[in-house]
C-alpha cells in the first residue's frame, strides 16, 4: 500500500530592516559611522559653522539650541569663553583621528616587529625581549604615558611617541605567542629546507599569519585618543574632551 505524502512550501521569510542593511559579512553600520567621523574631519574648515579659538564674552555658557535660552546660531551652546562647542568638536576630531590612528600604527609596527623576532629566533634575543616587554608591562601604562608627557612636552607628535613606546608591549607578547605556534608549522619546516633565510621567514611566512591578529589588538587599543585628547594642547580642541574646559 504505497503512502502519499504532501509536502507544504513554507512562506519566504520577510527580511527585517537590519537584516537589509548588511552586505554579506560587510560591517556596513560600523564603517559608515567611522566613515561620518572622518569626512566631519577632513572637511572640519567647511562643516563648523565657527572659529573654535575665537569667543564672545557676552555668549558665554549658552546652552544647546532646544533647551531653553539656546538659539539655532549655537547648536550645542558656547563654553565659559563664548566658544562655540560643536565648532570645537568638529574641529577636534581632526586631531583624535590623526593622533589615535598613527600611535596605534606605530604602537602596532614596533610590537609587531619585536614579537616575531623574539618568537621566531629564540634563546638569549627573546630573553631580552620578553624581560624588558615584562618590565614595561609591570608599570601603570596610563600613568607612565602622562608621566612622560610631563617630560617631554604635550604637543601632538609628542603624544604619538609616547603613546607608541608604551603600548607596543601588548602586541609583543601577542605576537610572540603566535609566532611560537607558526613556526612549528610545516610551511616554515619547509621554508628553511628550502634555503630561506631567516628573515626572509619572518618577513615572507611568519608576518602574513599574525597581521590579522595585530590588526585585531590596534583595533581594541583605540583608548589611546582618551590620553591623546587630555594632553594635547593645540588651536583645536580635541573632539574626546570635555567641550571647551579640556582635560582637568
Amino acid at each position: 500500500m504505497a503512502i502519499q505524502t504532501e509536502i507544504i512550501g513554507l512562506p519566504p521569510r520577510s527580511r527585517s530592516h537590519l537584516a537589509a542593511l548588511r552586505l554579506g559579512d560587510f560591517p556596513l553600520i560600523p564603517v559608515l559611522i567611522l566613515g561620518t567621523i572622518a569626512l566631519v574631519a577632513i572637511f572640519a574648515n567647511v562643516l563648523a559653522p565657527h572659529n573654535p579659538e575665537i569667543g564672545s564674552l557676552t555668549a558665554r555658557f549658552k546652552p544647546p539650541f532646544w533647551q531653553t535660552g539656546g538659539s539655532t546660531k549655537y547648536l550645542l551652546g558656547t563654553d565659559q569663553l563664548g566658544r562655540d562647542v560643536l565648532s570645537r568638536l568638529i574641529f577636534g576630531a581632526r586631531i583624535s583621528m590623526v593622533v589615535g590612528i598613527t600611535a596605534v600604527l606605530f604602537a602596532g609596527v614596533l610590537g609587531t616587529t619585536l614579537g616575531i623576532i623574539s618568537g621566531y629566533l629564540g634563546r638569549g634575543i627573546d630573553q631580552v625581549i620578553m624581560r624588558l616587554t615584562d618590565t614595561w608591562l609591570a608599570l601603570p601604562a596610563l600613568t607612565f604615558a602622562i608621566f612622560l608627557a610631563a617630560i617631554v612636552g604635550p604637543s601632538m607628535w609628542n603624544i604619538v611617541l609616547i603613546l607608541g613606546i608604551t603600548y607596543w608591549t601588548r602586541y609583543a607578547r601577542v605576537i610572540r605567542g603566535e609566532v611560537l605556534s607558526l613556526k612549528e608549522r610545516e610551511f616554515v619546516r619547509l621554508a628553511i629546507v628550502a634555503g630561506c633565510s631567516k628573515w626572509t621567514i619572518m618577513y615572507r611566512h611568519i608576518l602574513p599569519n599574525v597581521i590579522n591578529t595585530a590588526i585585531v589588538d590596534g583595533a581594541l587599543g583605540q583608548h589611546s585618543r582618551r590620553l591623546a585628547a587630555c594632553q594635547t594642547r593645540s588651536p583645536a580642541p580635541p573632539a574626546m574632551s570635555r567641550p571647551g574646559r579640556g582635560c582637568r
